[in-house]
């Protein structure tokens, strides 16, 4: 990137659009937070490259690729953007996860999702799928709960609503670690101790998840390396001989960060087991 070059950002905003402004600034690019669609044509982002994150609009993806904008999806799919694509491996961390849970005793195992639309959501649902399936556990569709706030108060229903089973499963695994930090809020209000009587995990190893009581379970994305991945790849298509090559798909490995909040099931605690 050069001192030059001008990035639009769209479809973020708050912390984590500051946070990809000052990355790509740290590229040597300048950067502008643009909003959606409305502004895909104002002169915040006029006809420069730009960064995708959010879901964005699929007319604001056709728009880019009908005019031969450069552009890169962050977290999105090429196959639902029609652009090149980095993501984090979310299908293969939570298979990973949801088999680490397994080893622990783990066979009852609810997961809370906000909207299955979005990418990131929809592999890590594929991920647990997978992780059971390999296990010889049945996939049992009222232990997938989907369309849940994806907040804080999200966890809060996900807990009453596993509170409410009548066979209630020993872990619970959520899309984001905001859910599960509400959820953990929730269960101690409630008096239910983690990891003692359920088992907690999130995703996103957002920072306040390694303060919480007790810490959190969660997938870290490596959210800087996808950032790099991505910048690289526009700067490809910035150039014209790349601009109209092959759209690709690249993944960003995650990792599962093993914490407090997750523990055997309660008839294998004597057994010393902690983690996978």
């Amino acid at each position: 990137m050069t001192d030059s070059t001008r990035i639009g950002i769209v479809g973020i905003g708050g912390r984590m659009g500051q946070a990809l402004v000052r990355a790509v600034q740290d590229a040597g690019a300048a950067a502008a937070l643009a909003g959606g669609i409305e502004r895909a044509g104002s002169p915040l982002l006029g006809q420069d490259p730009a960064l995708l994150a959010g879901f964005p609009a699929s007319a604001l993806c056709t728009m880019l690729v009908d005019e031969g904008i450069p552009a890169v999806a962050l977290h999105d799919s090429s196959a639902r953007t029609s652009l090149p694509a980095v993501q984090h491996n979310n299908f293969g961390a939570m298979r990973e996860l949801v088999a680490g849970l397994v080893k622990l005793g783990h066979r009852e195992i609810l997961f809370a999702a906000t909207s299955r639309r979005y990418t990131t959501i929809e592999h890590r649902v594929q991920g647990y799928f997978t992780a059971l399936e390999e296990h010889g556990i049945d996939v049992r569709l009222e232990w997938l709960l989907d369309g849940l706030d994806d907040g804080m108060p999200g966890g809060r229903e996900a807990v009453a609503r596993w509170a409410e089973l009548p066979q209630q499963p020993s872990a619970i695994v959520f899309a984001n670690d905001w859910m599960a930090i509400g959820a953990l809020f929730e269960l101690n209000r409630l008096g239910i101790r983690v990891p003692e009587e359920v088992s907690i995990a999130g995703a996103g190893n957002y920072r306040q998840s390694q303060f919480t009581s007790p810490p959190l379970t969660t997938l870290a994305t490596p959210w800087h390396d996808t950032i790099a991945l991505a910048l690289e790849i526009l700067e490809e298509r910035i150039s014209l001989t790349r601009n109209n090559s092959r759209i690709s798909e690249s993944l960003v490995e995650a990792v599962v960060m093993w914490r407090g909040s997750t523990g055997p099931v309660r008839h294998q605690q004597t057994q010393g087991a902690r983690f996978p």
